[in-house]
Formats: structure tokens, C-alpha cells, sequence
């Protein structure tokens, strides 16, 4: 056999197929790459003169400016930050009929004016007054008046009457932000244009040199960034009206106290029904039990607890608790400097080594503890919407008492339905880059990896010890032979993936169990040793045929065998690595193709969150429009359906392994950016659990 001209012909055929077909050199060029690139400014700005006047392009800018403006620091995303506020005047320019850049530049611009900042909100008697700067004081003008034009060109949207709120709340503008409240509560919607935002960013994208299987990834982590400032002024909002209703309430001025609390379930409620991003979703949730948290009464949180003990370590407790903390503090302070990412990714990897040291006593435990949080939350959140209810109902407002319960219901029943949500979405990223093709893909590419890896150390330890120069007779293989050795190495390693396969099928491997992971290395060291093994057998079978003067000793005939038979087999698993990327791309096109589906419904809409109204709640008609008298006005009908985070907010807090251990598997998706979305999602349920 001609090992040299077998490995430099199927060299040279690997690289005809990267060259002459074009879903292989556009893999071939991306994997090369290494990340990710996000346009430069100079590219951006480029596209946007070429279309002066596309409204969608200069959304589009404003909404990447903005997203970049939240990026960790060190993060590869545009060489430059750009403004948004002169790409969202340029669209309002263009399309001064439309709400929707008016409202997302209003958002913006209160992201960067901090919270409402009132001390209602944190339940301090005495606090100094929150010194914003001149830059923030003028955001708030300057939204007030975007938000005015936008409340006229869209009469049934409630956004703007809430963000207009806010911005009285935080003047200590009392009046005008009930009257804004009043005004909300009797817009039957809520639309702060998530929709229209990531397809504009989705059109921009599509015109640079980005790789098109990645925009759609791009666009989601983009819009997300942007936009979390505005989530965390709706909850500052919420949590503000809440305590100024319940300072009405102490004062014995109920009326005045339920139309606050009506304000915050209406906000809550609409949120959840029209949400584009699971992330809304969660926050029109946690709004709902913002509402109903002061009824609970310190006799009855301590009676709750004494009946439903936690038998945990409180050392570790305590620990998990401080740390969390100390990163959200962090995070506070320094937004865009990824300490949230940093603490999530530790935890993630203090938590593996936790786990792997556990006795199956312990595991137990562990269990356990989840078990008693999960109950007494639940006891908790009982308690309070019971309390709450029953106010309700003795103050008058039976009405608003049943559309609270139907409300309660509906998030439990979402609940329900979401129970696999983040085992969904894990699935589908599993499914695209882990299983079915792409499993054996990667035993292919791991075994090609460690070929060239015992080829090169093959080659050291024969140049070390002068094998190499030997005159005595070498082993001489054959064509046959050797295509006998790579089909044994070769199936080897798929046989092992296919037996993963049917056991995941069968239920014995979860695809979250970290062995579901690894299996690919296992199946290619398999492969490998099967190779090597077969390798070893029949050139020892070889040398016994060998004249005894042309012997040479065992490992000296096996280093030679193996420097011949690893060029060529080496060069085949190279070309089969090569026509490997062919599904790697498929499998790029699928979650891409999947992503633009998300982007145009919504994430709950294409996780079927809310696919289906359930039974209890088809006639539900929305019963929050307070009057100015806060007497109650005829309700407009709107189905209820509540979009959530992948894990309800009570599970997420069970313990601080546990969210680390989802926070790391979510990563998966988009190792760059995702804790840093999540972690700023559970610091705001931190803050209201």
C-alpha cells in the first residue's frame, strides 16, 4: 500500500468538496472564524445610507445600538457603540403616524433614566431622595412627550399610559399618575412593540455580511439585551403603585387603594396576554403577585413556616444567599460588565462539583429541601391571593375578586402546561447540534481529532528512539487491509452512538443527564481503541510470518505499522469530518429557520404557552377598568393567557444550585449571552420572591 499517495489523494479530495460545494466552504469559513462577528459600526452605518429612507433599517440600527449598550464587557459585538437616539428620531421622522418608534424610543430612553425610585417602593420610611442627573431628568421629559404622541396614535394600547405613570411617580406627580392609571386601565392591550423591534433588527442584520444562519440567533440576543432596562421599570412601577395603595389602605381609604391594586393586576394581566418574549411574560406574572404580597400577615408567614419545615443546611443556605446577593449588588452597580455572567458561570461549575461529591443520602436531601420550598411557596402564594380576595370581596369589588381568581388559576394552569418547557428547549437545541446525524458527526470529528493526535505522537516517540532508521524488513499492509481497519474504527464508534440513541429513546438517558453530553467522546474513544487493539492483533500476526532475522521487536513493529496506517486513516476521517459539516449546516438551517418562526410569533406563541385558552377561562372577561370615581366601568373582553419564564419563579428560587445548574444548561444556546438574560430575569424575581 502507497500510504503517502492514499493520504495526500483523499487530502486532496476533502478539499475539492470544501471548495466546490458551497454549504461546505460556508461552514468551512465560519468554523474557521471561531466566533461569532457582529457588523462594525462603519458596516451599519453603510447600510443605513443606502436606504435613507426605510423606517425598518433605522429601527433596526436603533434597536442594535441599544442592545449593544448592554453587551458584558469584552464581548466581540460592534467595534464601536453607536447612538440610537438619532436612529429613533430618523424613524419617527419617517413614520410620524406609528406608535411604535415613539414608544421604543421612550423606553429607551427610561432605561437610562433609572427607576421610579420612590421610597414606597422598597418600604422605607426615611430615604434620601434618589439624585438623578441632568441627562436622566431630561430622559424623562423627553419620554413624556414621546409618550403623549404615542398615547394619540394608538388609543387601545396601555403601554403608554403606564410608562407615563412612571415618569409622574417618579416627579412625585401623584394625580397625573393615577389619572395616567385610569386612563391604562381601560385599554383593553399592551404592546411595547417587542414584535416590531426584532424584525427590524432581523431586516438590518439580513443586510450585512453576517452569515444568515446566524442572524436569527443574533436578532433574539440583541433584542433581549436592549430591552431588559424597560422590564425592570414596569416591576419598579408596579411594586411603587402597590405601596402607595397600601398606604391608602392603612389609612382606611379602600376605594382609593383597590383602584392602585386594580392598576397593578391590569398591568400584569395584559402583560402576560400579549407578551412577545417568555422574559415579558414572567414579568406580567410576577406583577400579578406583586399585587397580593403585603396580605399576609407576620402571624401568618410564622404559622406557614412552622408548618412546613425546611430541613436544610442553613450554612450552605446562608452561603448560596450571600453570594447571590453580592453578585446582584455587583451587577446593579456595574450593568454592563457581566459580574451577573461571571457569578452564574462559577456557581454553575461549584454546583457540578457539589453534585458529583454527593452521597445518594444526600441526593435525597437535596430532593427533599426542593420538595418543602416548592410546598410552602406555594402555601405562601395561597395565603396571600386568599387575603387578597377576600378584601376584595369585603370592600365591594366581588367583580375584581372572581377575574383575580381566574387569574390565579390561569397561571397555575400555564404553569402546568410549561412543566417541560426547559427540557423543550433544550430538546430542540440538542436536536439540532446532538442528535440523529450530528451525534455521529461529532464521534467523527473527536476520532479524526485524536488521530492526528497519536500520528504526531507516534512520530515524536519513533524520531526519540531512532526507530524510525531501521533497515530491518517493515510490515507490509494492504489496500484491503487497511479499508478493513477503517470500517472497524469507523463503526466502532457509531455503534456505541446508536446504542446512546435507542437508550435515550427508551428512557434510560435523559437528554439533561450530563452522560447524554459526553457520549460522543465515549463512542470515538471506543472507535479508537478498537482500532488501535485490531491494529496491534494482526501486526503481531505479521511479524510471526516474518523471517526471524527480519524481525523487529513487538513495539518497534507496532510504532512502524502505525506511522503508515495513520496518514491515510487519518486523511478519510478528515473527508469524512469535511462531508460531516453538510448536516451541521442542515442543522444550523433548521434552528434558523426555527428562530425567524419564533421571531415572527412570539416565544410563547411558538412554545404554545398560550396556544389554547383552558376551559375555566374561555369566558374570562377582563374586569380591570377603574372609572375615575373608581367605580367599575362595563369590561372589554380579552382571552387570558399567560406566557412565563421556562420554570415558574417559585421553583427557580428553591435553591441557588438549582438555578445555576438551569442557567448553565440554557447557556448551551448562546454561551455568550444568555446567563447574562437570565441572570438579570431572576435578579428581578429575586426582588420580588
Amino acid at each position: 500500500m502507497h500510504a503517502g499517495k492514499l493520504t495526500v489523494t483523499l487530502f486532496a479530495l476533502a478539499i475539492i468538496l470544501m471548495v466546490a460545494v458551497l454549504p461546505l466552504r460556508t461552514m468551512v469559513v465560519w468554523c474557521g472564524k471561531g466566533a461569532l462577528e457582529y457588523p462594525t459600526k462603519a458596516e451599519l452605518e453603510k447600510l443605513v445610507r443606502d436606504h435613507p429612507q426605510d423606517v425598518e433599517i433605522w429601527l433596526g440600527l436603533a434597536e442594535c445600538a441599544r442592545g449593544g449598550e448592554s453587551v458584558p464587557e469584552g464581548h466581540p459585538f460592534f467595534d464601536e457603540l453607536l447612538s440610537p437616539g438619532q436612529a429613533y428620531e430618523q424613524a419617527i421622522s419617517l413614520q410620524p403616524a406609528s406608535a411604535t418608534p415613539y414608544v421604543l424610543y421612550a423606553s429607551y430612553l427610561l432605561a437610562h433614566s433609572g427607576e421610579v425610585g420612590r421610597d414606597e417602593e422598597y418600604d422605607e420610611e426615611s430615604q434620601a431622595p434618589i439624585q438623578r442627573t441632568a441627562a436622566e431628568i431630561e430622559n424623562l421629559h423627553h419620554a413624556e412627550r414621546l409618550l403623549k404622541q404615542a398615547r394619540g396614535l394608538a388609543p387601545q394600547n396601555a403601554a403608554s399610559d403606564y410608562l407615563l405613570a412612571s415618569i409622574y411617580l417618579a416627579e412625585h406627580k401623584d394625580e397625573q399618575a393615577l389619572s395616567a392609571l385610569q386612563t391604562a386601565m381601560k385599554r383593553p392591550r399592551l404592546n411595547i412593540h417587542g414584535r416590531e423591534a426584532a424584525k427590524a433588527v432581523l431586516r438590518l442584520l439580513e443586510g450585512t455580511d453576517m452569515p444568515a444562519l446566524m442572524v436569527p440567533t443574533a436578532t433574539q440576543t440583541i433584542h433581549a439585551l436592549g430591552h431588559r432596562g424597560l422590564y425592570s421599570r414596569l416591576r419598579s412601577l408596579a411594586r411603587t403603585v402597590v405601596a402607595l395603595g397600601d398606604k391608602l389602605r392603612a389609612e382606611g381609604k379602600h376605594q382609593e387603594a383597590i383602584v392602585h391594586y386594580e392598576a397593578t393586576l391590569h398591568l400584569g394581566h395584559v402583560m402576560r396576554a400579549d407578551a412577545y418574549s417568555l422574559i415579558e411574560g414572567l414579568v406580567g406574572v410576577a406583577i400579578t403577585g406583586i399585587t397580593s404580597w403585603p396580605f399576609l400577615s407576620q402571624e401568618q408567614q410564622q404559622q406557614i413556616e412552622k408548618e412546613t419545615p425546611i430541613t436544610e443546611d442553613a450554612a450552605e443556605r446562608d452561603r448560596a444567599s450571600q453570594a447571590f446577593g453580592e453578585a446582584l449588588f455587583a451587577h446593579v452597580e456595574h450593568p454592563n460588565r457581566g459580574e451577573m455572567q461571571k457569578f452564574f458561570r462559577e456557581e454553575a461549575k461549584r454546583e457540578a462539583k457539589r453534585e458529583a461529591s454527593l452521597s445518594e443520602s444526600e441526593r435525597e436531601q437535596k430532593e427533599r429541601v426542593i420538595r418543602q420550598r416548592e410546598q410552602r411557596s406555594k402555601r405562601m402564594y395561597e395565603a396571600h391571593a386568599a387575603n387578597f380576595t377576600a378584601y376584595l370581596r369585603q370592600h365591594g369589588r366581588t367583580d375584581l375578586a372572581q377575574a383575580y381568581q381566574k387569574d390565579v388559576q390561569a397561571v397555575a394552569q400555564w404553569r402546568n402546561r410549561s412543566d417541560d418547557l426547559l427540557e423543550r428547549m433544550i430538546g430542540q437545541l440538542l436536536a439540532a447540534f446532538h442528535d440523529g446525524p450530528m451525534r455521529h458527526t461529532w464521534v467523527v470529528w473527536i476520532q479524526a481529532a485524536v488521530l492526528i493526535a497519536l500520528w504526531f505522537l507516534a512520530g515524536v516517540v519513533s524520531v526519540a528512539a531512532r526507530y524510525w532508521r531501521e533497515a530491518l524488513g517493515r510490515l507490509e499492509w494492504s489496500y484491503g487491509e487497511w479499508l478493513l481497519l477503517l470500517g472497524i474504527g469507523l463503526i466502532a464508534g457509531q455503534i456505541f452512538a446508536t446504542m446512546t440513541k435507542v437508550q435515550i429513546v427508551w428512557g434510560i438517558i435523559s437528554v439533561t443527564d450530563p452522560l447524554y453530553l459526553v457520549t460522543p467522546l465515549i463512542s470515538a474513544s471506543i472507535g479508537i481503541a478498537v482500532w488501535l487493539g485490531v491494529v496491534l492483533l494482526l501486526g503481531l500476526r505479521k511479524r510471526a510470518r516474518q523471517a526471524p532475522d527480519q524481525r523487529r521487536t513487538r513495539a518497534r513493529s507496532y510504532l512502524a505499522s502505525l506511522r503508515m496506517l495513520l496518514p491515510p486513516t487519518f486523511a478519510a476521517f478528515f473527508l469524512f469530518s469535511v462531508i460531516g459539516l453538510w448536516p451541521f449546516h442542515r442543522s444550523l438551517q433548521w434552528l434558523a429557520s426555527e428562530r425567524r418562526i419564533m421571531i415572527d410569533q412570539g416565544e410563547p406563541q411558538y412554545w404554545e404557552i398560550d396556544s389554547a385558552s383552558d376551559q375555566t377561562t374561555d369566558s374570562l372577561s377582563v374586569s380591570f377598568l377603574a372609572s375615575n370615581n373608581s367605580g367599575v366601568s362595563s369590561c372589554d373582553k380579552t382571552p387570558l393567557r399567560c406566557p412565563d419564564l421556562p420554570i415558574a419563579a417559585s421553583q427557580i428560587y428553591v435553591t441557588l444550585p438549582e438555578v445555576s445548574r438551569a442557567v448553565g444548561i440554557v447557556r448551551f444556546g448562546n454561551v455568550e449571552h444568555v446567563a447574562v438574560i437570565h441572570g438579570n430575569v431572576m435578579g428581578a424575581v429575586a426582588s420580588l420572591i
